[in-house]
């Protein structure tokens, strides 16, 4: 299941912006989730691989590829155009990937540094086989040199996609001056065993433009390409403005790339039957004529519409499906032929099937203003938020069975009153996060309150406990 985010750039640097850990927190919940289908995936292809991460870190030893993962290459090498496309599976996990065996995530800080958690000795380990590591310059395997970086699992390897490619630097000086630089870098892809081991470059786009990879299928990774340019609204307020943007196929064999369709307005919220599932907020006014008017910009956008299609890869041809207000889904989750969306200010879930194009109510709601989350399985989980809270505290949460509608409460939630989703599993344990240790509140150079994420607490529930809402974890050590 994938959950669509309204991608529409506007970063502005200067302004005061309120509850930012509540939008730190927030976003690290809402990568949490990643499909059934994808995990199931990684293991075949790469549970042997992954296995050797713990044995790499006492033997040393790099990884070989295994005969099954021989004979899949060779499938991947003679597969024709219709083949290639059969396993598209969605890269919605923004920095977090699981196997069978265990969970690679990026260490956020001055530098990234990947870490993995193996679920047989429930710990974490730098993916790095050097005694005596410190893991802070390229010498080791798990350090990055960029705070840009999304990791991707799949066919037993790492993808490392360094996107970003038009940078807005704030410096402040001694006197408090504030200045303004944008830096251009080349987004790349590199590629690397799941032991740290064989990193390479296999990818690069010319300075200044903007990768955002969505699906993979076998050798072939299908990202959004963008061009952007700061526009300065204030001596300290910047936006960024999207010039250009498209779809395009690259094949991660060859380092050849394709363009496939204008990205514009666009989304890609799932994959039918071969077919992207792609969303097109269709505004009555350009979003560019209100860089500076916050209010101007959110009524454009609440008097949008929301277009559905459905793009073939092998036709290379869209089928519009379907088309409602902005109101009627502001927040859509895929689950293999079925849309799930909210509608009328979320006082209902409404269901579209992909099969027959029509659209059904799954859940009457309690009342107005639910944010709703995909739990796989045929769940769907909606939650309220504090309002009187400004860091995303959760009130109630409550999981629907999308085929019954019926529904139950769902207490898991952490210290911070966070709810405890999934983030990885294996046969047994779902892998969730258990809390944050917080810094102290500080005052930021903008003149707002906050404090950052020092360290995050994971842990293993067996699968029966979580949809039960029983509090019962096993508990991953940290480094």
């Amino acid at each position: 299941m994938t959950k669509q985010y309204d991608k529409t750039k506007r970063k502005k640097i200067g302004k005061k912006a309120a509850a930012i850990l509540c939008i730190t927190l927030t976003a690290l919940c809402f990568s949490a989730c990643k499909s059934r289908e994808q995990g199931e995936h990684v293991l075949k292809n790469g549970e042997q691989q992954a296995a050797s991460v713990k044995a790499g870190q006492s033997k040393g030893v790099g990884t070989e590829r295994s005969d099954k993962e021989s004979s899949d290459k060779e499938k991947d090498d003679n597969n024709n155009g219709s083949q290639v496309y059969d396993d598209l599976i969605m890269l919605n996990s923004n920095r977090e990937n699981y196997c069978n065996t265990g969970y690679y995530f990026l260490e956020e800080g001055e530098h990234q540094r990947i870490k993995y958690i193996d679920y047989e000795t429930r710990q974490e380990i730098y993916l790095c086989n050097k005694p005596n590591c410190k893991h802070d310059n390229e010498d080791c395997s798990a350090y990055i040199d960029s705070i840009s970086v999304e990791m991707y699992v799949y066919g037993g390897s790492i993808y490392l996609v360094s996107s970003s490619g038009d940078t807005t630097v704030m410096s402040v000086d001694a006197q408090e001056n504030i200045s303004m630089d944008t830096v251009k870098e080349a987004p790349v892809i590199y590629r690397m065993n799941l032991d740290g081991t064989g990193k390479e470059k296999i990818f690069e786009l010319p300075a200044g433009m903007d990768i955002s990879p969505q699906l993979i299928s076998g050798e072939y990774l299908f990202a959004f390409f963008s061009k952007s340019e700061s526009v300065e609204l204030g001596p300290t307020s910047h936006a960024s403005v999207e010039k250009e943007k498209y779809l395009s196929v690259i094949n991660l064999k060859t380092g050849k790339w394709e363009k496939l369709m204008d990205g514009k307005n666009k989304n890609i919220v799932g994959v039918y039957k071969g077919s992207f599932i792609i969303t097109q907020t269709l505004y009555p006014k350009d979003p560019n004529e209100f860089l500076d008017d916050d209010d101007g910009w959110l009524e454009n956008i609440k008097n949008s519409d929301i277009s559905l299609t459905l793009y073939s890869l092998e036709s290379k041809r869209e089928e519009k499906i379907a088309k409602l207000g902005y109101d009627k889904m502001q927040e859509i989750i895929c689950d293999g032929k079925f849309v799930y969306f909210l509608r009328d200010n979320s006082s209902a879930i409404d269901c579209l099937d992909l099969e027959t194009k029509k659209i059904r109510t799954v859940k009457e709601l309690k009342r107005e203003g639910a944010s709703l989350r995909d739990c796989g399985e045929g769940k769907l989980l909606y939650l309220y938020y504090d309002k009187e809270s400004d860091e995303a505290l959760v009130k109630d949460a409550y999981i629907v069975n999308v085929s019954t509608g019926e529904e139950k409460e769902f207490t898991l939630l952490d210290e911070n009153r966070i709810c405890m989703e999934r983030i990885g599993q294996n046969d047994d344990y779902y892998l969730v996060i258990l809390g944050y240790k917080m810094s102290d509140y500080y005052k930021t150079w903008a003149g707002t309150m906050q404090r950052n994420i020092e360290e995050i607490r994971y842990g293993l529930i067996t699968k029966e406990n979580y949809w039960s809402s029983t509090a019962d974890y096993i508990e991953i050590k940290g480094v």
